[in-house]
């Protein structure tokens, strides 16, 4: 708890720096001119969150069967909550390997559905990115050749990928349940377990799932048409009026880079990373791009991180209860309460 409070007011402080260095560089007041681009932009935000949920529910619905898209949304919002409170995001992977094996998955499973849907992720970010490069112009030049390094290591990615299906021939059982506690508790034998969960997991996927795996891939075209609208939604809202599809393609440069930041959510370097891509193009118009920059954080960071954080409590809540049932949560005792009356 400690740590995650020290990550939330360290990712808060850099995001205040941020907003201040480009709040410098500005003239004019934000405001909220157009409000139909910021309703949308909340509807879209919502519409997010259910595409990556849907997708883990899909990934995971031949596991566990019936898997529930709103259940698999919160924990993605809280993966993503954990990972905004922690340097390089390192915090999303572990906590959303833990919340999936709470369904009835396994460990390596878990772990193989976040690295397939990983894997289909940064594929159509790439492209996106990519062909948005060369296609439309964006204020501030990146090199042809990081792109084509990028462009090299999703084609090294999808080799490895075909090495391991076609390595295994496909033929791994299915993979269900929580290791037994009476197992080895020696932390080498359950790295090793984990390890051959999650190949076994991961070359099942690819080979008994082309379907979904299809399905989920066409899911995150439509995420990263409807991701990085968001942004552009937020200067239009706060009186913005440049080209949207040059903001798209910036974000998804930016998205593409944002992981390397090692502050907690990207914070400081998303709002100076935004700003320093549209902001050559918002000229006389920068009282619009610090107020753009103010939403699109405020949708994009603040507000998962607030609903995901509500999940993550009330998930460990359950957690600690669970083992001493007889004092059951707040949550129960207000329910309770509630009936009694």
């Amino acid at each position: 708890m400690k740590q995650a409070i020290i990550g939330l007011v360290t990712g808060l402080l850099f995001s205040i720096v941020g907003i201040l260095v480009v709040g410098s560089q500005v003239k004019g007041i934000p405001r909220i001119e157009e409000v139909w681009p910021l309703i949308l932009a909340i509807l879209l935000t919502v519409v997010s969150w259910f595409l990556q949920g849907s997708m883990l529910a899909i990934l995971a619905n031949p596991e566990i069967k019936r898997s529930r898209v709103y259940e698999m949304t919160r924990i993605y919002l809280g993966s993503n909550s954990v990972g905004d409170v922690t340097p390089f995001m390192g915090g999303e992977l572990p906590y959303e390997v833990f919340a999936l094996s709470r369904t009835g998955l396994s460990a390596g499973m878990s772990g193989a559905i976040i690295a397939v849907k990983a894997i289909l992720n940064f594929t159509v970010l790439v492209t996106g990115a990519v062909i948005g490069f060369f296609l439309v112009p964006i204020p501030v030049r990146v090199g042809g050749k990081f792109m084509l390094g990028i462009a090299v290591g999703m084609a090294l990615v999808w080799a490895l990928v075909a090495f391991l299906v076609r390595r295994s021939g496909g033929s791994a059982a299915p993979i269900r349940g929580q290791a037994s506690s009476q197992e080895n508790s020696d932390w080498r034998t359950k790295a090793s377990k984990f390890y051959r969960q999650l190949r076994r997991g991961f070359t099942r996927i690819w080979a008994h799932q082309p379907q979904a795996i299809l399905i989920c891939g066409l899911l995150q075209i439509l995420y990263w048409i409807v991701f990085p609208l968001i942004g552009a939604l937020s200067l239009k809202a706060a009186g913005w009026s440049g080209s949207t599809a040059e903001v798209w393609v910036a974000l998804l440069v930016l998205y593409l880079v944002l992981p390397l930041s090692p502050t907690p959510g990207g914070s400081g370097a998303a709002e100076l990373g935004f700003a320093a891509l549209v902001g050559s193009d918002a000229a006389g118009q920068h009282g619009a791009l610090l107020g753009g920059v103010l939403i699109w954080r405020a949708l994009t960071y603040y507000l998962p991180l607030v609903v995901g954080g509500f999940f993550v409590i009330r998930r460990f809540e359950n957690e600690i209860f669970s083992r001493h049932p007889m004092h059951g949560s707040l949550y129960h005792h207000f329910e309770k309460i509630r009936k009694m009356r």
